[in-house]
């Protein structure tokens, strides 16, 4: 019961010491048990706050070790577009990603992103199963990578695509750029 959940903010003790970036509470909890993918009370459908999102920057060991207790690095794409540094790093690392595009998006990679798009026009049939933002374009409309945007919508993909929970990269880019039009033109430039 205590190592799974303690009813202040729904976290549990193994989020608190990731929070803290205690690598040795963080182990120990594992070990006595502690549910390495748990989520908190206040969020029971929603995957992406487990510990491993949580893992401050600079933390990699705290990540890696999270891993190696076989937390769960592909059940969200949420992962792929916030958290930290440290902890996307690992994700990537472990396979989380899904694809080289994604990866490289992922990561801040934006140079090697526009490369991947540019060359490979079936990278617009990549997906990140069950995530709001699971499509090629979406990550490159969340990461303001333009240039990959643009790739990606001369190869053909559509600005209307539907991620697995509806939205629609057209969508996106309204609410990020303030309108279609001044996405595509900026993607132009």
């Amino acid at each position: 019961g205590y190592l799974r959940m303690l009813p202040y903010c729904g976290l549990s003790p193994l989020h608190y010491a990731v929070l803290a970036g205690d690598k040795r509470m963080t182990r120990l909890l594992l070990e006595a048990g502690a549910v390495v993918d748990a989520v908190p009370h206040a969020h029971p459908a929603d995957s992406r706050y487990t510990p491993l999102y949580h893992v401050p920057s600079g933390c990699h060991p705290l990540a890696q070790l999270l891993v190696d207790f076989r937390a769960n690095v592909r059940h969200n794409a949420f992962y792929l577009s916030s958290g930290s540094k440290a902890m996307r790093e690992v994700v990537v690392a472990n396979g989380g990603a899904y694809t080289p595009l994604m990866a490289a998006l992922t990561l801040g990679k934006l140079d090697e992103a526009s490369r991947i798009a540019r060359g490979d026009p079936s990278v617009i049939y990549d997906r990140i199963p069950g995530a709001y933002i699971d499509t090629p374009l979406h990550m490159a409309i969340k990461a303001g990578a333009l240039d990959v945007a643009a790739a990606l919508l001369e190869h053909g993909m559509e600005v209307d695509v539907r991620s697995s929970e509806g939205s629609t990269a057209r969508a996106m880019a309204s609410d990020v750029y303030c309108s279609l039009d001044t996405f595509k033109q900026r993607a132009e430039h």
